[in-house]
């Protein structure tokens, strides 16, 4: 009966809070906005460009997890790959595709002219976790979205893998000075995304006291609107617009027969948001307003009446939500750039509380509790400062202050300073060295641990989201592109996060790694790239088994590597043919360990991918391409335990992967 919202429901409030529609006016410069930009100026004859073509592909593999490398897993298929332009007298119409056809592909069609704009698109994403999953475990349905879940008595094996397609229309109607008068072009838009997901994941609920992993069905879809307006002037940007979504799920809740509900799934919920923002430019001063008003509604019928008030049978879930932001930015001098910003946001619960009846496993209990309203505001301002110290030095750096407030947690005010700096000079024949830092530091009000704002007991526990923290962070580049054949670029980064005050929860985090690049042409049709790196991530954090101080440590060693080269050559056959060679591994390992008792084991993976193609000129419009592809893949996990392991504890057995994959994909394509 928890108020949960679909991914896509938050992304909607996120994104447009951020960037409302897609139109990123705190990045504009309106120096550069000449409204010649609305009108198609390339298209003054009648001219096609570009390339279609179609592709025949073949894939080798035991392992269905191989389509996240390949985006498809399936013996045979055909793919259209197509970037295309028809124009004629202002008009455009534009035709993309790569991969279309394949399980992870997408395509996408335009019209574009001075007035008018229309585009339809198609997008296909498969991400497959396993293809060895066993359960003897099985839904049926019970209608209304409801299923039960059976013991059949029969291990089998199955997929867990999601699958997303995505539909897109867009059109827009756009005029320059078209009886506005006064120098004033307008803009109006509606996008509209229809997203379907379906698919297995691995879940798990307890039936009869024990606990039972299963695999879950994924049947739900999403939707999202986006229309609104936009005015530019010489001087300003204007735009009023709306967006929302709505997710819908055709699974309801997970039931153990006629005995009890054991799961609800994702509850179907929507989201709306009106947004307003702008900039207006003075001279060499810019400034930047958004603000955004939002409500979010979930109104699904519980999946059991247990334990509800009379009269109640569904959450009645709303939130509104209040977002805003100024930024000004000028420039005092040739050589100086100073800015501000300041941001608030605010998270206001209206959902209705209500006694429930709680229903514990310890049949000896029998307490009452609500459920609890979480609203949260948060405020924050910086100021920063570009300043060019010399013409190959240049320093840029601030400060930055942000406040939250949230109810109905164990510390309901946090304030964090944090101030920044960059130092950047640009040596001699080419070489440029920059040193990024930044320090920040949290801390809050006293923590009230309670039954009310936390389920643990101990109150020396701190939540690492809201205890007292130092962060250090540095950042080293080095790099050269002034060669005409060589480049060259070198990065170090090194961040702590420090929770001193914490006696039990996260004590300190460490995370450092490097970048290394390389790419050189010895000769005209010969180009070599290498890359690498390496990142390592340590934390420690103390807990209690007697509820009182520290008895124990953990520590969680994680490490990523990765290595790459490639090579391209262009001078074959009279230039009729193209190779080339791309390589890469890339390794990661986590690790954990707990003091009394035996570590707990690692998560290892590793894979080689290796690339070879060759495409060949036919004639001066037709080629032919061959790509070959092949992955070597390992990885094991020890939480990955088999239902022998622990008599209690129903798994979906190993679900690690071990294979090899090949892949031979042939593509006609024909340049227009």
């Amino acid at each position: 009966m928890k108020f949960q919202l679909s991914v896509i429901a938050l992304a909607i409030v996120q994104v447009g809070s951020a960037n409302a529609v897609g139109f990123s006016l705190s990045g504009a410069n309106l120096e550069q906005a000449n409204t010649v930009k609305w009108r198609c100026r390339s298209c003054e004859s009648t001219a096609v460009s570009g390339e279609m073509g179609v592709s025949v592909v073949g894939t080798d593999t035991d392992n269905a997890r191989a389509a996240n490398s390949f985006g498809e897993d399936s013996e045979f298929a055909g793919a259209l790959q197509a970037d295309a332009l028809y124009q004629k007298e202002g008009a455009r119409i534009r035709v993309q595709a790569n991969n279309l056809g394949m399980e992870t592909g997408n395509g996408r069609i335009a019209y574009d002219s001075e007035r008018y704009g229309f585009d339809v698109g198609y997008q296909s994403q498969l991400r497959v976790d396993t293809d060895k999953a066993l359960t003897d475990y099985g839904m049926e349905s019970r209608g209304n979205g409801g299923y039960n879940l059976v013991d059949t008595g029969n291990v089998r094996s199955t997929d867990l893998e999601k699958k997303r397609e995505t539909w897109t229309l867009g059109t827009e109607v756009k005029a320059q000075d078209w009886g506005m008068g006064g120098g004033i072009a307008w803009r109006g838009f509606a996008d509209y995304l229809y997203q379907q997901k379906t698919g297995q994941q691995a879940s798990s609920t307890q039936v009869n006291k024990r606990p039972v992993n299963f695999v879950k069905p994924i049947d739900s879809t999403s939707q999202i609107l986006k229309a609104g307006g936009e005015l530019l002037g010489e001087d300003w940007i204007a735009t009023l617009s709306y967006q929302g979504s709505l997710f819908e799920n055709d699974l309801g809740g997970l039931y153990n027969g006629e005995m009890e509900s054991l799961q609800a799934f994702e509850p179907g919920n929507e989201a709306h948001q009106v947004i307003a923002q702008g900039q207006y430019r003075l001279d060499s001063t810019y400034l930047t307003g958004r603000v955004v008003k939002g409500w979010l509604y979930q109104n699904d019928d519980y999946i059991d009446l247990t334990g509800v008030p009379n009269g109640i049978s569904h959450l009645n879930g709303e939130v509104a939500t209040l977002d805003a932001n100024f930024k000004v930015s000028t420039r005092l001098s040739r050589g100086l750039k100073v800015g501000f910003k300041a941001d608030y946001r605010d998270r206001d619960n209206k959902t209705p509380v209500q006694m429930f009846n709680r229903i514990d496993y310890d049949e000896m209990s029998g307490k009452a509790t609500e459920n609890v309203q979480l609203n949260s505001e948060k405020s924050s301002y910086q100021v920063d400062v570009n300043y060019r110290l010399r013409k190959a030095l240049r320093f840029s750096g601030g400060y930055q202050r942000t406040d939250k407030e949230q109810s109905n947690t164990v510390r309901e005010k946090t304030s964090e300073d944090r101030v920044f700096a960059k130092l950047k000079y640009n040596l001699s024949k080419g070489w440029g060295i920059s040193l990024e830092g930044e320090y920040g530091n949290r801390d809050g009000s006293t923590y009230q641990a309670s039954s009310a704002t936390s389920s643990e007991d101990n109150e020396l526990l701190r939540k690492y989201h809201l205890a007292d923290r130092d962060r250090t962070e540095l950042e080293l580049k080095v790099g050269n592109t002034s060669f005409d054949n060589l480049g060259i670029n070198l990065s170090y980064r090194y961040a702590l996060d420090d929770y001193s005050e914490s006696e039990l929860g996260l004590s300190e985090s460490i995370d450092n790694g490097y970048d290394v690049s390389i790419s050189y042409q010895p000769i005209a049709k010969l180009d070599i790239y290498a890359f690498g790196g390496q990142q390592w991530i340590e934390s420690t954090r103390y807990g209690s088994q007697g509820y009182s101080s520290a008895d124990w440590t953990g520590n969680v060693d994680d490490s990523f590597s990765h290595i790459g080269l490639g090579t391209s050559y262009s001078g074959l056959m009279q230039e009729l043919l193209v190779v080339g060679l791309n390589y890469s591994y890339s390794e990661s390992e986590s690790e954990t360990s707990v003091t009394r008792t035996t570590p707990y084991g690692e998560y290892y993976s590793w894979s080689h991918n290796l690339r070879l193609y060759a495409e060949f000129a036919l004639s001066e419009r037709a080629k032919v391409h061959a790509n070959y592809r092949y992955e070597r893949y390992y990885d094991t996990d020890y939480r990955d335990v088999t239902d022998e392991t622990f008599s209690e504890l129903t798994t979906l057995g190993n679900m690690g992967s071990n294979y090899n994959a090949h892949q031979l994909m042939l593509t006609f394509s024909y340049a227009l």
